[in-house]
């Protein structure tokens, strides 16, 4: 089971400059600004970079649920890229880092010890949810154990694995609860199908352009053993509404 871990600067500065999916979300791609569009000044730079690192920080320390002083970070990270000499004495700055080592291992454990109790509770609660959902007339099931509800039934072709798929969807927990989603009356979501989780890439290419399809998935075709933090616990089972609009074959491997 994964575990949260400290990101050097060196990983963060380097997500600065493509955007990478954290902790608590997604940071977009910095936009490359284009030919014509005037330069920021180093400040401005400075300040970005610093923002970004400074956003990284913050996601994993949410996480973990351990604070660090924003005064002394800052003045850490000013020394450290300006070439200065600690201010603290060698014996102190170990003593701080060896400090800082144990509050984030003590946490970690405290992570684990959390998400094993959650996997176990999630697996009990999705397996009863499971074998009730598939009771029902109206829900279907694949020998994966991918349950799925046709709400309305579309006309048009159907996606394969290496199209892009554009949807509307909704995610929730099995208690109803929304975790993710475009919303109705704005533009669908546009994916590549081998993309997204393994439900997802079972259902779709079963699906024709304007059907509209619930889904219910076991934990092995949706976030697994580990989930994905903090949004969705280990071993859930997940729900989906999905309306396919369209697809088209993606670029070629």
């Amino acid at each position: 089971m994964r575990t949260a871990s400290w990101i050097g600067v060196g990983i963060v500065v380097g997500a600065c400059a493509c955007g990478v999916v954290l902790a608590q979300g997604t940071v977009e791609p910095l936009a490359v600004p284009p030919a014509s569009a005037p330069q920021a000044s180093a400040e401005e730079m400075g300040y970005a970079m610093g923002f970004r690192i400074g956003q990284q920080i913050l996601a994993e320390q949410q996480q973990i649920g351990s604070p660090v002083d924003p005064a002394g970070l800052a003045a850490g990270l000013a020394d450290s890229v300006s070439g200065k000499q600690p201010r603290l004495d060698e014996p102190k700055f170990r003593a701080a880092l060896a400090g800082l080592e144990a509050v984030m291992r003590q946490k970690q454990r405290e992570i684990v010890e959390k998400m094993q109790v959650a996997a176990k509770a999630n697996l009990a609660k999705g397996t009863d949810y499971l074998k009730q959902k598939a009771a029902e007339p109206s829900v279907k099931a694949l020998p994966s154990g991918l349950l799925y509800e046709v709400l309305k039934e579309g006309t048009g072709p159907q996606p394969t694995l290496d199209h892009v798929v554009t949807a509307h969807y909704a995610g929730t927990h099995i208690d109803g609860r929304r975790f993710d989603g475009t919303d109705p009356a704005g533009p669908p979501a546009e994916f590549p199908l081998r993309g997204v989780v393994p439900g997802w890439q079972e259902a779709l290419p079963l699906m024709k352009a304007g059907s509209k399809w619930r889904i219910h998935l076991p934990p092995a075709l949706g976030y697994g053993e580990e989930g994905s933090p903090p949004t969705i616990e280990p071993n859930e089972v997940l729900v989906f509404e999905i309306e396919l609009v369209g697809s088209q074959p993606g670029p070629k491997r």
